[in-house]
């Protein structure tokens, strides 16, 4: 988990005043999980709610999952081991969607409604890339710094060790052309221990990740 995400979680248990309790697990411990394998989704889930209901047990709690009606429509294999584990997903059983709470978030003046979504830093990594705390790092830092520079939608993606495609919301992707923002982004994201930067071009939410520009080649490049 990113500090950003540590923090989002932080202030979301104390807006709602319910307490927080962390639980450590090493999830690159798994060879499945490190091996960055097809299923690792599936067994990184699998790990992090046997825990959990292990802790619920003895303290006579109930586990819920967060998981809404629209996820269904996505590719995500953890939902097996929630449904083999028989965790309930109330969000999902009622089929409210992420638009519909959003809107109920506002309704009731929950600061975070329109929290842009995250995911788990692992979905940055193309499939058989071993996953390590160092490269982990390295993407959280990177999306970081690309959001201080007021993106809202960031995704670093890591095809090979060292080459990193960045993704950013499909409305946000002209301001990244300015030579002023894409050569510090490339500085930084070199700094941090990438050699190769490049920009993908359809933004996220596509599949199809074959256009590619490098930013490195953009200075010739105008609008």
């Amino acid at each position: 988990m990113s500090e950003e995400a540590r923090l989002r979680v932080r202030k979301v248990a104390e807006i709602l005043g319910v307490d927080l309790v962390s639980l450590d697990l090493d999830l690159l411990s798994l060879d499945q999980v490190k091996g960055n394998s097809p299923s690792r989704c599936y067994h990184c889930k699998r790990a992090m709610y046997e825990l959990f209901l292990k802790w619920a047990k003895e303290e006579g709690a109930v586990v819920l999952d967060g998981t809404n009606f629209s996820d269904l429509a996505e590719d995500r294999p953890g939902l097996r081991a929630l449904e083999e584990l028989n965790v309930l997903s109330p969000l999902k059983v009622v089929k409210l969607t992420k638009d519909e709470i959003r809107r109920l978030s506002r309704h009731f003046r929950l600061s975070f409604w329109n929290q842009p979504s995250g995911t788990c830093l692992a979905t940055r990594f193309h499939k058989g890339i071993s996953l390590e705390n160092s490269i982990l790092r390295k993407v959280e830092e990177a999306e970081a710094y690309i959001k201080l520079l007021g993106f809202k939608v960031v995704r670093v993606r890591v095809d090979q060790p060292d080459l990193c495609r960045v993704e950013l919301g499909k409305d946000e992707i002209k301001r990244a052309l300015d030579p002023s923002i894409y050569e510090g982004i490339v500085r930084e994201l070199k700094r941090i221990g990438f050699s190769r930067v490049s920009l993908d071009l359809e933004g996220y939410g596509n599949l199809n990740f074959q256009l590619v520009l490098l930013l490195t080649c953009f200075k010739n490049f105008s609008l």
